[in-house]
């Protein structure tokens, strides 16, 4: 079996820890979280209080992926009624209760289209993902089969990594700050804004250097100011092909 190594247990490192550990894949994946404890990937945080939209696109990759989960995401989420969204104000105390959701007017030049989404909480969808790979391993145990589709998730939690090196056999190693080593033919870096992997591979200091390194500027976070609301995006410029 392929081994995946997932750097970050965010909404991204776990939606594609999912993605890789299914058929064609089929990648054993161990996702790295650096937040103590594999509780912690869940916990709620009142600085990402944010929710996420899970739109058309979305709810595609849940049914290809995670069928089983489409329910429990419309149970935990709200969709937009009669024509106007509903949106839920996250507290940012999280002992304090979230409040009913409430309709949102949108501007005449914004056009809502006719296909369903959801608005999730972020740690609601954080649970949901990892409900989704618990239930996929508790799958793989209760068969033991090789007919059964998929592979192993495992999600470890006060992971921080400290650097990655290329191996002869075309593996790749990742070194925490703990001491640990871990190595795949696959990483994936789902760490950020302030990812310590691209930080490496940008390293010239660096003992080991590879073609990745070489071509770390490519993959540069630039940070672009919004003429339109004087706010600051940040953006991931991918390269052609």
């Amino acid at each position: 079996t392929r081994e995946a190594i997932i750097v970050g247990g965010g909404p991204v490192g776990l939606a594609a820890a999912i993605t890789l550990s299914r058929p064609p894949h089929s990648y054993a994946v161990t996702v790295l979280e650096q937040t103590e404890g594999a509780s912690s990937v869940t916990k709620y945080d009142p600085t990402r209080s944010y929710l996420y939209n899970v739109n058309s696109r979305g709810l595609q990759w849940f049914e290809q992926e995670i069928a089983c989960a489409r329910e429990k995401l419309e149970d935990r989420s709200s969709a937009p009624e009669g024509g106007m969204p509903i949106i839920a104000y996250i507290p940012a105390d999280p002992n304090e209760p979230i409040p009913p959701a409430k309709k949102v007017k949108l501007s005449d030049t914004v056009r809502l289209t006719n296909r369903t989404s959801y608005w999730i909480p972020r740690h609601q969808m954080l649970e949901l993902l990892v409900e989704s790979c618990n239930e996929q391993n508790k799958e793989l145990e209760k068969t033991m089969s090789d007919d059964t589709p998929g592979s192993s998730i495992n999600i470890i939690g006060g992971k921080a990594v400290r650097t990655i090196t290329s191996q002869d056999d075309g593996s790749v190693s990742v070194f925490c700050n703990d001491g640990s080593i871990f190595t795949g033919s696959l990483v994936v870096a789902a760490d950020g804004i302030d990812s310590s992997i691209r930080k490496n591979l940008a390293d010239s200091t660096a003992e080991n250097s590879s073609w990745l390194r070489s071509k770390a500027k490519t993959f540069r976070v630039r940070r672009y100011k919004s003429p339109a609301t004087g706010l600051y995006l940040r953006a991931l410029q991918f390269p052609a092909n």
